[in-house]
């Protein structure tokens, strides 16, 4: 961050005012954190985004939104089963989910649902 600073020859000049220094360590231990503890919200749930051009999708658990640009709702809907679990995965946010057992994610996220 930079700003303007005016020197006795009335010629404009920067001249740094803050420096921000973020250390390695902070990093590791945020993303520790954030991964590991039940208290955080990525850690107990599914939870996938793609933006694109024209919309921004979003997959919480089992409910799938769908936002416009602006910001707009523009659909909303809740996956019934683990087919839909993979087919949304694979065709809405161009994941492949070969080797991943869908069927037990998806009674999981229905499980956090269902009990919230």
């Amino acid at each position: 961050l930079q700003f303007p600073q005016r020197e006795s020859n009335r010629e404009a000049t920067s001249r740094k005012v803050l420096r921000f220094v973020q250390a390695r360590l902070d990093n590791e231990t945020s993303n520790w954190y954030t991964s590991t503890s039940p208290d955080v919200i990525f850690a107990s749930n599914l939870i996938v985004c793609r933006v694109l051009a024209e919309a921004r999708l979003t997959l919480l658990n089992d409910q799938l939104s769908e936002r416009a640009a602006n910001g707009s709702l523009l659909r909303e809907a809740r996956l019934a089963n683990a087919d839909e679990l993979v087919s949304c995965l694979r065709d809405r946010f161009g994941l492949d989910t070969g080797d991943i057992d869908v069927a037990e994610i998806f009674n999981r996220v229905r499980s956090q649902t269902d009990s919230a």
